[in-house]
């Protein structure tokens, strides 16, 4: 095969299209179009690497990037010429093939925006028949809108041929590239492949740059986005892309160009790896995890309440009232010394009901007394204590809080006046220590 020619540099001094490009009229495109008729309708099980056929997929893949070249030099040459008659439309459609396709249509007479409708989106025809109102470009003379014309269609001509190239190729997918085929299909995978420029160019691509390989830009001039069709290049023409909702196509997109770019690399190994398996594994696997993303959320479980044990005693809560019952039976100190017995020592009986005082009984003394002491809990406020006539005794123990006993060996247990043993002790005080005394008026 010769060496494709090279796309030519100077657009702007070009006079004609010829001088921009030579490939339309190349022999190496004619030949390689001659090939691809020949080889089109016959039909292979298995494509070997020494097979003639694997070495035309190979010149197709070239051939198909040295296209793109080639029109993006013949897109320049038409935008520069066009722009004499209308500059807007250049930033309104930047695709080149959209470009060419509207310059033939248009002509010199922009009034005849509204029948761009097979080739432009209704928003952009709006928007370019908006801009069509009030250019300030001027009509092109007759000789320059033939060669604008003869422009465009060398474009158009040469996407044509791209197009049967890659038809071709995607016919021998399955042979070519198996993995890559069972993934995204085969006319997608003649895209990438061809885009890149070959089975072992796109094994080089990262995902992140396979995602956006065919992918067009959008100009949009301040129009809403919310009913533009978003565009994920080469990858977004995947059928499975076709079936997902609007919300997961950018997952979806990025998911298919990881595993098409894994695919690509697989495809380059020994035959053992190239039975398309792999690739129809991974499709699969893309179809399940997007199933599961559209899955509803599993319903919350509902727990069922369980029976009452009837015969199980109910813990009773904490609260002020319980607390204030509580302190209203519990046991007094009193009763708890007296529920005590001293350790080592004999506790005598009193009375007929053979209990004894425990710790409240006190040997020898014969008396037993304790001071009430007050509980918490049961405190009286000051306004309603005075109320009751609390403190008229200048704070004194009130006589009820004290309990006085006094103990018999023949009576028993019996109650006392105190100030009866006060009023002994200062008589017996008084013999020692009176005016009287001889001790106290001794003599010096």
């Amino acid at each position: 095969m010769d060496a494709a020619p090279e796309p030519a540099v100077g657009a702007l001094t070009a006079s004609t299209v010829d001088e921009v490009t030579t490939l339309l009229k190349s022999e190496s495109l004619k030949e390689l179009i001659a090939d691809v008729d020949k080889y089109l309708d016959v039909k292979k099980a298995f494509l070997a690497d020494n097979d003639p056929e694997y070495d035309l997929i190979v010149r197709c893949n070239e051939m198909s990037v040295t296209i793109n070249h080639h029109i993006a030099d013949i897109h320049k040459f038409n935008r520069d010429l066009y722009q004499i008659r209308f500059p807007e439309l250049e930033s309104l459609v930047p695709h080149a093939l959209d470009y060419a396709r509207t310059v033939l249509k248009l002509g010199n007479d922009l009034a005849s925006v509204p029948i761009l409708n097979e080739i432009l989106p209704a928003a952009h025809i709006i928007t370019i028949s908006m801009a069509a109102s009030n250019t300030t470009g001027h009509d092109l003379s007759p000789d320059e809108l033939k060669r604008v014309s003869d422009g465009c269609q060398a474009a158009l001509d040469l996407e044509a041929m791209q197009s049967k190239v890659r038809g071709y190729v995607a016919s021998r997918m399955a042979m070519y590239a198996p993995n890559l085929s069972a993934l995204v299909g085969s006319e997608v995978a003649s895209n990438l492949i061809g885009a890149a420029g070959g089975l072992f160019q796109l094994s080089n691509v990262p995902s992140t740059t396979l995602f956006a390989l065919g992918k067009k830009r959008q100009i949009l001039v301040g129009l809403s986005t919310a009913t533009q069709l978003k565009r994920y290049g080469f990858v977004g023409e995947c059928d499975i892309m076709q079936e997902v909702p609007v919300d997961l196509e950018k997952k979806t997109a990025r998911m298919i160009a990881n595993k098409a770019a894994l695919m690509a690399r697989l495809d380059l190994q020994n035959d053992s790896y190239r039975n398309g398996e792999s690739g129809a594994k991974f499709r699969q696997d893309i179809l399940d995890r997007i199933e599961k993303w559209q899955a509803p959320p599993p319903q919350r479980r509902v727990k069922v309440i369980q029976r009452p044990d009837i015969n199980a005693t109910k813990t009773r809560r904490g609260g002020q009232k319980l607390h204030r019952a509580k302190q209203k039976y519990h046991v007094t100190e009193m009763r708890k010394r007296a529920n005590r017995v001293a350790f080592g020592k004999i506790q005598e009986e009193h009375g007929n009901s053979m209990k004894t005082m425990g710790m409240l009984d006190f040997e020898g003394s014969g008396v037993i007394r304790a001071t009430a002491s007050e509980e918490a809990g049961f405190k009286i406020k000051a306004k309603k204590w005075k109320k009751m006539g609390g403190g008229r005794n200048g704070g004194k123990t009130p006589g009820f809080a004290t309990s006085v006993f006094a103990y018999d060996t023949v009576e028993g247990l019996a109650l006392v006046d105190p100030n009866a043993n006060k009023e002994k002790v200062a008589e017996e005080s008084q013999s020692y220590f009176n005016s009287s005394s001889s001790f106290v008026n001794l003599k010096k």
